[in-house]
């Protein structure tokens, strides 16, 4: 039974429609880099009326903060990014999103001249450069802080440059060897920075962020070009639209067409495989009403009814019948007392606690 139920769901295509989102697949970490601004991540985000850029490193975790007041153009993030770029030197890795800025010609050309490599993660799949988010909400929260407090925010920024990370070392001092002179009383001259210790420190933070995230993941088939599958166009709304595999785009990241029209790219989470046969539950549902609902009358009588004559004779004598029989019954139980049968032909003696007592 639940068998059929499930084949009935899988090709049924309301139910396929309108499924939860799939469960997420086994975490595949960045590779660890062995030395700083080697491959960094960036990202935009709004506060307060405000554009910003936010470029993080993927190994010491020194972060730029740059207001592009509110110019989002390609030409203001490439001159942005060289600026930063001038003082920290030319990294080998960029991470981004798809957002149209960093999916432009000009910004090809950029990596181009510049030599990086420019490496994009999947639409509307933001873990995926998940530590520029994660760095995102972190300055956020900070600048709301400190303009709610009233306090300097670039006093506050200077000071998340400063934390340490493995309680030792600081962005700052992984990035330069050196702390950067603050408002808090310390030793400029620190110990130096030991690269050893926090390799291994970024080997099992890594290690331990995959443990627990594959705790409740499952890994999904591999898809092929020519599939029909259904996509979940927006991760927040659960209803998924029918298209097929037109080309793999990268490693879970596979670029689909619609079957109202279009393509896409989305991650292999948002993607789900579904069977050739989806609208033949509903064709065989329809079929059945339908045929329901034909009814054969070749074998009904047609009794014509006279004004004088009774109306269903068949039906009053049959009940006629059976309240004869009713009452034999009953005569014979009244006649054997308190024994009487059931329908299998089983004696049913009548308890003590039910008997008729006669009162002298």
């Amino acid at each position: 039974m639940n068998k059929q139920i499930q084949d009935m769901v899988m090709v049924c295509n309301t139910c396929q429609t309108y499924q939860n989102t799939q469960t997420r697949e086994p975490m595949i970490p960045h590779e660890i880099v062995k030395r700083p601004w080697h491959k960094v991540a960036c990202d935009l985000f709004h506060l307060y009326g405000e554009q910003y850029l936010l470029v993080v490193d993927y190994y010491s975790k020194f972060f730029e903060l740059v207001n592009l007041h509110r110019d989002l153009s390609s030409e203001n993030i490439i001159s942005v990014l060289k600026d930063v770029f001038s003082r920290q030197g030319i990294p080998t890795i960029v991470m981004s999103d798809n957002g149209p800025e960093f999916s432009s010609i000009k910004f090809r050309e950029f990596s181009v001249n510049w030599e990086f490599k420019h490496i994009k993660s999947s639409p509307r799949y933001p873990q995926s450069n998940g530590l520029v988010e994660r760095y995102i909400q972190t300055v956020k929260n900070t600048l709301r802080k400190s303009m709610m407090d009233k306090k300097d925010p670039f006093l506050a920024l200077l000071d998340l440059r400063n934390t340490p990370i493995d309680g030792k070392h600081s962005p700052a001092n992984v990035l330069m060897n050196r702390h950067l002179r603050d408002l808090l009383p310390r030793q400029l001259n620190s110990k130096p920075f030991r690269k050893r210790i926090f390799d291994q420190f970024l080997e099992n933070s890594t290690n331990v962020q995959k443990t627990y995230y594959d705790k409740k993941s499952k890994s999904l088939k591999v898809l092929k070009v020519g599939d029909r599958v259904r996509v979940q166009i927006n991760p927040k709304v659960n209803k998924w639209h029918k298209a097929s595999i037109i080309r793999i785009a990268g490693f879970r990241s596979y670029m689909i067409e619609l079957e109202r029209g279009g393509t896409l790219i989305r991650n292999r989470r948002f993607i789900r495989k579904c069977k050739n046969n989806a609208n033949s539950y509903q064709t065989t549902t329809r079929e059945s009403k339908t045929s329901e609902n034909k009814t054969d009358f070749s074998n009904y009588r047609v009794i014509r009814v006279g004004p004088n004559i009774n109306r269903f004779p068949d039906v009053l004598e049959n009940r006629e019948e059976a309240l004869g029989e009713a009452g034999d019954r009953n005569n014979v139980s009244n006649s054997q007392g308190d024994l009487s049968k059931s329908r299998s032909g089983r004696v049913v003696k009548t308890p003590a606690l039910y008997k008729d007592f006669v009162m002298m």
